[in-house]
């Protein structure tokens, strides 16, 4: 990869970040909220019949933006307290109780909170404007930049007024 690439792509990661903490922070809480202190929690599916739903499954239920990395925070904060763990079905299921849950969404929110208060490095400056040079001579443009000399105006001749015969019924009968 070239380092222009590697310089893309660096500030694309540091734009979503930006861009999609506040709506992974307002989405976890959205899952505090939706599950109830473990009413609304279920293991072993995504959602039932009563509303209920597991980490993945509240993910997706109570986003708040498409663009939103809640389920990032939630496999860091799983990767944390349960290592060795690597998807976040896995860690649902394994649960024994909400409160391991409500721990692990606890603290995807820290962590997504600090990552949005953390000083981002400022973006490289731009290139500094050059005052245009002082015009002595003209300037030499390209070809197809070049003025091109107006050609003369085309003066047209006036064309005789053409005079339109009725046909009548006699000339039509002729041709």
């Amino acid at each position: 990869m070239s380092t222009r690439t590697m310089g893309f792509c660096a500030n694309f990661r540091r734009r979503r970040l930006e861009l999609t903490v506040p709506e992974s922070v307002a989405t976890l809480e959205n899952m505090q909220v939706h599950f109830r202190d473990g009413a609304n929690w279920t293991q072993g599916m995504y959602a039932n019949a009563n509303g209920a739903h597991c980490l993945v499954g509240a993910a997706d239920h109570v986003r708040v933006s498409s663009i939103d990395d809640a389920k990032k925070w939630l496999r860091l904060a799983i990767a944390e307290i349960a290592p060795g763990v690597t998807r976040i079905e896995e860690f649902n299921d394994g649960c024994r109780t909400y409160a391991e849950v409500g721990a692990v969404i606890e603290r995807a929110r820290q962590l997504a909170a600090q990552s949005a208060s953390r000083a981002l490095p400022p973006p490289a400056p731009a290139l500094p404007v050059l005052a245009a040079p002082a015009q002595t001579e003209p300037e030499i443009l390209p070809p197809e930049r070049q003025a091109l000399p107006q050609p003369a105006p085309v003066v047209r001749k006036p064309r005789p007024a053409r005079v339109r015969r009725r046909p009548n019924l006699a000339t039509w009968i002729m041709d």
